[in-house]
């Protein structure tokens, strides 16, 4: 799949062009990775050519399907990498996992963002699943898992569950209170992306991280912290015992709030987990938590499952769509 985004246009999805170099019947050749890649080299060319830009992610039953694989066509290519949730789809959930506001552009579209832009984006994607889906379950990593439960504190008995990842709720530093003013004289700092303990896996995130928007966290932590107590569904966190991105202070405030939350330790992975040695863990782990607590009423029905994510943890690419 070959996502084309607008980074003038709020990171909106402007066109969508699917490609899908699916399993030759008889196995797979020295040169098909390669040939790919420059497929996907043609179509970055192209998509520069009219502005935008050009964001691959790997689909089941595609010679790249695996971590393997990932690896071996991103080292060939130098398109923008967006990871899949066809784990989920795969499993008859339904998937939607929005392009927030300046995402997948430059810093400075980012920098022009910040978090109730990236909750209405959130918001407006719940909402299109609830009208499709009877239950929806919430996921974000990071920045996102904060914008997941504060999900789950608006809309209540929507929400079916909460799964998150490295979930960023509060400041480690209290530097951290003076972007605001930094904004004005230090523009944008170093990236913050890139926090992976598996070798060779490189994430594609912003090369400079926005104070501006930087200086709307701590909002967004104190609005959902607020609430956070009044949060019904059963939440499962994937914590990394070494983050070099969040801290603890953030579990300290969810546990403190729903100390019944519950916690699933990451020993071999960093802040990036879903890119990291982990995520086979955190894939099968948030399908059979989603399994688990789909009532067996609507068992039978559609469940799906928003996911959301943002630069501000270094996720440079656009987010996936399946």
């Amino acid at each position: 799949m070959v996502e084309l985004a607008d980074p003038t246009s709020a990171g909106q999805i402007v066109d969508v062009q699917v490609g899908i170099p699916a399993k030759r019947f008889d196995g797979l050749r020295a040169d098909d990775h390669a040939l790919l890649a420059e497929g996907l080299e043609k179509v970055v060319a192209i998509a520069a050519a009219r502005g935008l830009r050009a964001h691959y992610h790997p689909h089941l039953t595609t010679i790249v399907e695996g971590p393997a694989e990932v690896d071996i066509i991103f080292a060939l290519t130098g398109i923008d990498f967006c990871p899949d949730t066809a784990h989920l789809a795969a499993a008859g959930l339904t998937v939607r996992a929005p392009l927030l506001a300046g995402h997948g552009g430059t810093w400075q579209d980012l920098a022009k963002t910040g978090w109730t832009d990236w909750y209405a984006d959130a918001s407006r994607a719940f909402a299109a699943l609830s009208q499709r889906c009877s239950q929806v379950f919430v996921a974000g990593i990071s920045m996102g898992g904060c914008l997941a439960l504060r999900l789950a504190e608006t809309q209540g008995p929507l929400v079916s569950g909460v799964i998150l990842v490295n979930p960023s709720l509060a400041a480690d530093t209290p530097l951290i209170a003076l972007a605001p003013a930094l904004k004005y004289v230090l523009p944008s700092l170093r990236s913050i992306g890139g926090d992976i303990k598996k070798t060779g896996v490189a994430e594609r995130a912003v090369k400079r991280t926005p104070v501006a928007s930087v200086a709307t966290l701590p909002a967004m932590w104190r609005t959902t912290a607020a609430s956070l107590a009044s949060v019904t569904a059963p939440v499962l966190v994937f914590r990394s015992t070494v983050d070099h991105v969040v801290g603890p202070a953030s579990m300290k405030v969810l546990i403190a709030a729903l100390p019944e939350t519950e916690v699933r330790p990451l020993d071999d992975s960093y802040h990036v987990a879903t890119l990291d040695n982990d995520a086979p863990e955190i894939f099968d782990g948030t399908l059979s938590f989603i399994q688990k607590h789909v009532s067996l009423v609507q068992k039978r029905d559609q469940s799906s499952l928003t996911n959301k994510r943002g630069d501000l943890r270094g996720h440079g690419a656009a987010e996936k769509r399946v």
